[in-house]
């Protein structure tokens, strides 16, 4: 009796298992609708470097990728790609974005320095300062912390290397700013100024 007892639980158990609802195959998720290569180009035409010394000594390195519309809808692609989202949640995300680049132009700062009173660009304390000008008006903007894991960084901004930290600098502009005209991006503080013409 308590082995048939037995066996009826497992038989459930089992077949409660087997009834889980199955996930979409990986293979089923269309590629990032840019090439390897397409996006490397794509981001390389809207990035420039700058280093700055002092004598012999390195007193910064930044580089600086304005974020236009086609850059962040091809990087939400790519996320979407490798986190195998469904076409919920990629609409979901797309909405988001798009409300965000209504109001918000970025530029995503790949930023090193060796000395520790430059190195934090998003603290209270940061003598950095960073301006956007376009069509003959200056806009001041804000520093914040690039959020995603280092990875994901590394998969978005090739150039970015492991003793860089990640930044962006957040603009009250709509994006569309960025794609409709030149931009002038300055980074700016009392060791030095670094201006990237867009």
């Amino acid at each position: 009796m308590k082995l048939k007892v037995l066996v009826i639980f497992m038989s459930m158990a089992l077949l409660s298992a087997c009834s889980s609802k199955p996930t979409k195959n990986t293979s089923d998720i269309k590629r990032p609708s840019l090439s390897d290569s397409g996006y490397a180009q794509l981001i390389t035409e809207k990035t420039h470097n700058d280093k700055k010394y002092n004598g012999f000594h390195n007193l910064y390195e930044v580089t600086a990728t304005l974020l236009t519309t086609d850059i962040q809808m091809a990087q939400l692609d790519r996320i979407r790609f490798y986190q195998s989202w469904d076409q919920r949640t990629y609409q979901e995300q797309r909405e988001r974005k798009q409300q965000n680049m209504s109001q918000d132009l970025q530029v995503f700062l790949s930023y090193y320095s060796p000395k520790k009173e430059l190195k934090k660009l998003h603290s209270g304390e940061t003598p950095w300062k960073v301006y956007l000008e376009s069509n003959g008006k200056r806009y001041e903007g804000k520093i914040k912390k690039f959020i995603n894991n280092k990875a994901q960084v590394n998969t978005l901004y090739p150039y970015h290397s492991r003793w860089s930290k990640g930044y962006v600098a957040v603009f009250k502009l709509p994006t569309s700013v960025s794609d409709s005209g030149k931009v002038k991006f300055i980074f700016t503080s009392s060791a030095g100024k670094s201006i990237f013409e867009f």
